[in-house]
Formats: C-alpha cells, structure tokens, sequence
C-alpha cells in the first residue's frame, strides 16, 4: 500500500495581503531589471573607453593647433602665458586621475 502525502501551505489573506505579493513582485522585476550582466558591463566598459580615446584625440588636435598659433605670432603676452599654464595644470590633474601603466 502507497499513501502519497502532499503539503500545502497557503497564507490566510488576512495575514498578508495581495498588494504585499504585488510590491514584492515589483521589487523582483527592478531588481532584474537594475542588475547589470557582465556581458553588459563590458560593452560598457568598451563604449566608455571608445569615447575616452575620442576626447584624448580631440583635445590633442586643439592643443597641436594652439601650439602652431602661438608659434606663429612670436611673442606671447603674458595673459597667454598664464592661460598656457593653467592649461597645462588642467592636463596634469586630469592625468593624475589614472595611474600610468607599469611597464617592464
């Protein structure tokens, strides 16, 4: 003789209420939704560091062609000066933001 026990276990409405199943639903369906894979982090990682390499490029064409400007007028004033080593601390603090690579 086989006897086959099944246990179920419902919450009595009273105790807790459709709209808590409904907000813990939502909860799981954001939390989903807001967990990044690492497939997706990666193409991340790699569309941020496409436009990094496009900023550097940029800003090293207007510094190349800054320099040929002030090449060609001679002479700086001293306001160009200053604005030449403002611009150039700007560059620094910029890469201090990310330690250079050990090599050898």
């Amino acid at each position: 003789m086989t006897i086959n026990v099944i246990h179920r276990f419902e919450f009595p409405p009273d105790i807790i209420s459709n709209s808590v199943w409904k907000k813990l639903d939502t909860i799981i369906k954001l939390q989903k939704e807001l967990s990044m894979t690492q497939e997706e982090a990666l193409l991340k990682i790699q569309e941020l560091t496409i436009q990094q390499e496009k900023v550097s490029g940029e800003v090293s064409g207007k510094l190349d062609a800054l320099r040929a400007a002030i090449e060609a007028a001679g002479n700086i004033t001293p306001a160009v000066e200053v604005a030449l080593g403002e611009l150039s601390n700007a560059i620094s603090r910029t890469d201090s933001l990310i330690e250079d690579a050990i090599t050898g």
